[in-house]
């Protein structure tokens, strides 16, 4: 009986090794697979969870970021308003002698229309510098979280702190520069000529048009504006490791403001600004419509006596529509109008839209995540 085993594994010996070999290599195929697919497995869950914490801290990020900014905001106005002062010389107008009146509205119109440029410039650079601040140092402190902390909370204050230098100096740069616009720009405007909406758009079209070609463009030089060109005085007090750090954040963080994507952005959000403000002009501008005084007074040059409001009048009581660019009004009352629409100019939800259109900005919401995500990865 042995010899017909041993025959019949003879006859079949490589048939039995062939099997062997195959079943053996299907069971290490299987457990390798097995070994490989809990690896996969693993990868795929620690990606996700670091996903999610890459998000939820990036959320608090920005969370931390917009507060901020509706924190400084006020600031900012206040700083404005105080360097485009015009309370003294509408007091001084009361007063005055008919020969200084006119030079005094001549000072009175240059200030109101650049403190309203500057409310708009000066919000879009506030919003994009704190963005980027904080998108940057966000990324770097959720390294801290993954390996050895290269961010200190030393390094995070004075790092943060930069931006100061947009409220104590930046401002007075931005404020100069856009006085010498706007002073051209409406030098030949009488205070008696008649502007319409669409007058006053193309107005600030054209400050617009001679800041961009300065060559001191605060958007196109983001970075000179808000960040400190000399930073030894900044970090005196923190360690040689610190120094170093706090200078190669703050060079990537002028990198990324001065950057075509960034100048872009900032252009295109400080045009829709405008946009804005001259969208609340038009309140003005229909309230002068329904006043005391004529809806249809003559344009210069033109006799025809105006019509009174009471004749315009429909039979139900209502007045007949016209459009907001059809009204016009004299610059010397569109002055204390730009006047109080940069001081008061509020949103529905009474947020001031010269900044609060621009922290709900998406198209900022995702330059933040994207500087977020390459400094979170960065080596």
């Amino acid at each position: 009986m042995f010899s017909s085993i041993r025959g019949f594994l003879s006859r079949h010996k490589r048939k039995f090794i062939i099997s062997g070999v195959v079943v053996g290599g299907a069971v290490l195929a299987v457990k390798y697979i097995g070994y490989k697919l809990e690896q996969w497995q693993e990868k795929e869950t620690k990606e996700i969870l670091e996903r999610a914490q890459r998000h939820s801290h990036f959320e608090s990020t920005e969370r931390t970021c917009d507060q901020t900014i509706m924190s400084l905001a006020p600031v900012v106005q206040e700083t404005i308003v105080s360097l485009t002062e015009t309370e003294n010389i509408v007091e001084m107008l009361k007063t005055a002698a008919p020969s200084q009146k006119l030079e005094l509205w001549a000072q009175l119109k240059v200030l109101a229309f650049t403190r309203a440029c500057v409310l708009m410039y000066g919000g879009v650079m506030l919003v994009v510098t704190l963005r980027v601040q904080l998108s940057l140092i966000g990324g770097y402190m959720y390294q801290d979280h993954t390996g050895p902390v290269r961010v200190s909370s030393a390094l995070q204050e004075s790092y943060l702190s930069l931006c100061h230098h947009f409220m104590s100096h930046g401002i007075h740069k931005l404020c100069t520069l856009i006085e010498e616009k706007v002073s051209a720009a409406t030098r030949e405007i009488s205070l008696k000529q008649r502007l319409t909406l669409q007058d006053v758009e193309q107005l600030f079209w054209s400050i617009q048009a001679q800041v961009a070609t300065d060559g001191h463009d605060p958007l196109h030089r983001i970075s000179q504006y808000v960040l400190l060109q000399t930073l030894e005085a900044q970090y005196y007090n923190l360690s040689d490791r610190d120094s170093e750090m706090l200078v190669r954040i703050a060079a990537e963080t002028a990198d990324i403001l001065d950057s075509d994507e960034v100048v872009s952005l900032a252009s295109s959000s400080v045009a829709h600004a405008f946009s804005a403000f001259v969208d609340g002009l038009c309140e003005g501008f229909c309230v002068a419509r329904t006043g005391k005084e004529s809806l249809n007074d003559p344009a210069p040059g033109h006799s025809c006596p105006p019509v009174p409001v009471e004749k315009m009048m429909r039979p139900n009581g209502t007045l007949p529509f016209s459009h907001p660019n059809a009204v016009s009004m004299p610059l010397a009352k569109l002055i204390p109008l730009v006047n109080s629409v940069s001081l008061n100019f509020t949103s529905g939800d009474k947020q001031p839209p010269w900044i609060y259109h621009h922290v709900v900005n998406d198209k900022f919401k995702v330059l933040a995540a994207n500087i977020y995500e390459a400094f979170c990865q960065k080596a």
